[in-house]
């Protein structure tokens, strides 16, 4: 539903210096998936090479769209001193820092194993002991609470919402991967993809929970209407109610805040799919005081079902600074089952010209760096075509 992702792309932010203390700081944090001990390399325009870098800086204090920076020896590079850092310097990342948490059930022990089934289990005992690049996996039980569920059945490995339903046919069947179509190597790969993915989506969901009444939440007023055969109804936060391919939504959004507001919109589908609604190329996403927003309408069609959601981020504007836009965050969706392939090619070239996954640590957010986000959550259940 409602379209495709961005593409990766550098990401780099001018740093402000404290003229009092020499404090030096960035306009982005955890919503901009950084992690404590994030690592950046100090450059003195945004355009330069970055093998002009000046030095380095380490996140040293996250907040949820604001980072503390400090100087910090990378490699064979020594700090640099915090006075040498140039007016008007960029900060471009090189490691986030931030490991994406996620608990995972184990699956059930299968009572008559086969040569697949044991492959599966091989690859889940070896990825428990290891520490997996860009992501904080907790490996519990079947039995005990998870954010996903694993289980093997039918030559499948199933990926499984946290009730464990299992739908192994139609349009709503279960995310699995195919275990004869993949060699150990190709299962490693796409497991440890999906559960990235995944976790991505659990975060963002877990942030959305806490700052859904920020300060911010308070002074910022979001309205999305369903509009259906002429007829309209309101989408509440709280409520989870059936759309239908041809549906639209119309959204609009005051602000009441005395200070200006950057709104970004995204679409979550139900096959873990992140995409940018808004501010497309060019559009200013910028709310002033007192100021309104309308939207295009969004039409509601049926390339995804399931649970779906709009997720918006509204940051209060950093005063001089451009706008905040979380279009980055867009994932490509997940295929509902993941055959055999040669991705590791691929995956290879992005690497070797910059595109490398997340390498990180762990995600701690202050209660007060909330107050100045609001994040809100509209979900609901796409269905193909409305029932006679």
């Amino acid at each position: 539903m409602f379209g495709t992702q961005a593409g990766p792309r550098v990401l780099q932010w001018p740093i402000e210096k404290d003229e009092r203390t020499g404090a030096l700081r960035i306009p982005a944090g955890a919503l901009h998936q950084l992690g404590e001990g994030a690592l950046f390399a100090l450059m003195r325009a945004p355009a330069d090479a970055d093998t002009q870098a000046l030095g380095y800086l380490a996140a040293t204090r996250i907040e949820l769209t604001r980072s503390l920076l400090a100087p910090a020896a990378h490699g064979q590079t020594p700090p640099i001193a915090a006075s040498a850092v140039p007016e008007g310097a960029y900060a471009r990342l090189v490691d986030p820092g931030l490991a994406l948490a996620l608990r995972v059930a184990l699956p059930p022990p299968v009572a008559k194993p086969g040569p697949q089934e044991a492959k599966a289990k091989a690859l889940l005992d070896q990825l428990a002991k290891e520490t997996l690049s860009g992501l904080a996996i907790a490996w519990v039980p079947a039995r005990e609470g998870a954010d996903l569920r694993l289980l093997l059945r039918g030559g499948k490995l199933w990926l499984l919402s946290p009730s464990a339903e299992l739908v192994a046919e139609g349009p709503h069947r279960s995310l699995s991967i195919d275990l004869a179509k993949n060699d150990p190597a190709q299962l490693r790969e796409k497991l440890i993809e999906s559960l990235r993915a995944i976790a991505k989506v659990v975060n963002l969901l877990r942030l959305a929970a806490h700052a859904a009444s920020s300060p911010v939440a308070q002074k910022v007023d979001i309205a999305v209407e369903v509009e259906r055969a002429g007829k309209t109804f309101a989408l509440l936060p709280e409520r989870v109610p059936a759309l239908f391919a041809g549906d639209r939504l119309a959204v609009r959004i005051a602000n009441r805040h005395t200070q200006p507001v950057d709104v970004t919109v995204l679409f979550m589908d139900s096959r873990y799919g992140i995409a940018s609604l808004f501010p497309r190329a060019g559009e200013s996403n910028r709310v002033v005081p007192n100021g309104r927003l309308v939207l295009d309408r969004f039409e509601v069609d049926a390339d995804t079902v399931g649970r779906e959601s709009l997720l918006f981020i509204v940051a209060e504007a950093e005063p001089g600074a451009a706008s905040a836009d979380f279009g980055f965050l867009g994932q490509a969706r997940l295929e509902a089952t993941r055959g055999g392939g040669a991705p590791g090619e691929l995956r290879a070239i992005l690497e070797a010209i910059g595109f490398a996954p997340e390498r990180t640590r762990g995600l701690r957010v202050a209660r007060t760096a909330l107050d100045r986000v609001a994040i809100r959550l509209y979900t609901w259940e796409t269905r193909a075509r409305r029932a006679n």
